[in-house]
């Protein structure tokens, strides 16, 4: 009898609106000028366990390029993910929430869009195909 093929958890369907490309734009905290620009693609792995993000980001003048891993852990019901960048610096753990039309997305590290450690931000969809969402942090992120 052979092996059954694991399937992702369901919960991961709840990932499914963030694939795609999309155009980052905003300003950082404390910032009354746009300095932040970049753009991101959202996509599965093969097998549906984990989406990729990769993407480039300028803030405040520097260019960051990166790569994001997002898995799902049962025991939370979140999301956490890993990311990777030219930064030079170790691997920064951050983590996801979706609930219908609101993402969370935080970190216990340090956030670039932040300029701060510990930083939380919320995203709302705007219209009802989340082609665009909104963020606490003044920071728009539109599907190309």
């Amino acid at each position: 009898m052979a092996a059954e093929t694991p399937k992702p958890n369901p919960a991961l369907k709840r990932l499914e609106r963030l694939v795609g490309t999309w155009i980052i734009e905003g300003r950082t905290l404390g910032s009354k000028d746009n300095n932040a620009s970049g753009r991101v693609s959202i996509d599965w792995l093969p097998g549906g366990f984990f989406l990729q993000q990769r993407g480039e980001i300028e803030v405040r003048g520097s260019k960051v390029y990166g790569l994001e891993i997002v898995g799902y852990d049962p025991a939370t019901d979140i999301f956490p993910s890993y990311v990777f960048s030219n930064v030079g610096e170790a691997s920064g753990r951050y983590y996801w929430n979706v609930q219908g039309d609101v993402v969370t997305y935080w970190t216990e590290g340090r956030n670039i869009l932040a300029d701060s450690v510990g930083t939380e931000m919320f995203y709302q969809a705007v219209g009802d195909r989340a082609r665009e969402w909104r963020a606490l942090r003044e920071i728009r992120i539109m599907r190309q």
